[in-house]
């Protein structure tokens, strides 16, 4: 779980330059892939919390 946690943290991060590169304009398509991929890991996470969790 505390490693769970960890990509957690860093994922926020990857969320929150994605925003900034977001709002200033940036919008090309490596953005977009990196916040596809984002949700992508984001779900995979909650996936791993949920049977952690059922143990």
């Amino acid at each position: 779980m505390l490693a769970v946690g960890r990509i957690g943290g860093n994922l926020n991060q990857i969320a929150r330059w994605l925003n900034r590169a977001m709002l200033a304009g940036h919008t090309d398509l490596d953005a977009l892939t990196v916040a596809r991929r984002l949700l992508t890991i984001e779900r995979q996470l909650a996936q791993i919390i949920e049977a952690a969790r059922r143990c």
